[in-house]
């Protein structure tokens, strides 16, 4: 008996034939086929973690203490998902920034309002996600429906990402994830050593145990209530309280290679 689609999970694209009637819906499922397509590939073929760039600097000033800057850069999400950042963007810790009407490319965290942190020193972590902004409204043509309001329709998807401040490890960062990582690279190493070729070895569980959307880019201790303490400018500051200890690069093939040739 052969399953459905639904049940199997398995992905559809359009099949085209003479004279057919398209609607929006089919115009959805070419585009959800090749996006489903391009995140399996990313997460089971490259991984995730950090490309490049998207490091966090300290960028402090008088009014804005815990104020970070975000460098350009791209990720790719445990989902799957691509995450670029074309240029530099300003983050502040202590307060979620404004956003303007068009959402263009700017974090809208979930962050404590200044003031209104919690006393005391706290983990924080500074984390991206992938984020798909409908965009560029264009009105419909519909005939007005007596209500006052006119048709209009976002004709784009656009490309974006959020930043947040968590208080806790999102998933795949949290132990129950770090350790079937761990196991696995201790028994891939250990079939490595004892073999000669590619037959035998060990392989990688089909999907991870749990993915999440959130990649860290840093992590900070301290309490966003107040001012960072210390003798030095607001940004060196500020230094002391950030960390790159939960980083994970995404290495490409050329590294790969150049760690193989160094050993």
């Amino acid at each position: 008996m052969s399953l459905s689609t639904k049940d199997s999970n398995r992905l559809e694209r359009v099949r085209y034939f003479p004279r057919q009637l398209m609607t929006a819906e089919d115009m959805r499922a070419e585009q959800d086929y090749f996006v489903e397509r391009l995140r399996r590939h990313n997460r089971l073929l490259h991984g995730w973690g950090i490309i490049c760039g998207l490091q966090v600097l300290p960028d402090a000033t008088a009014d804005q203490p815990w104020r970070v800057e975000v460098c350009p850069g791209s990720a790719c999400a445990a989902t799957g998902d691509e995450i670029h950042v074309p240029r530099e963007v300003w983050f502040d810790l202590a307060r979620p920034p404004e956003t303007d009407g068009d959402c263009v490319p700017c974090p809208c965290p979930p962050g404590p309002p200044l003031g209104t942190s919690t006393a005391g020193l706290t983990t924080y972590y500074l984390a991206i996600r992938y984020l798909c902004r409908p965009a560029r409204p264009v009105r419909t043509g519909h005939v007005n429906c007596g209500c006052g309001d006119e048709g209009c329709e976002t004709s784009r998807w656009r490309d974006d990402f959020e930043l947040a401040l968590l208080t806790e490890l999102p998933v795949p960062y949290d132990e129950t994830s770090l350790e079937a990582e761990r196991t696995w690279l201790e028994d891939f190493k250990y079939s490595l050593q004892n073999k000669t070729n590619l037959l035998g070895l060990r392989t990688r569980p089909c999907s991870p145990s749990s993915v999440g959307p959130w990649v860290i880019l840093a992590s900070v201790r301290g309490d966003l209530s107040k001012p960072p303490t210390g003798n030095g400018s607001p940004s060196d500051n500020l230094a002391a309280f950030l960390k790159e200890d939960l980083r994970r690069p995404l290495p490409c093939v050329q590294d790969l290679l150049c760690f193989h040739l160094a050993i």
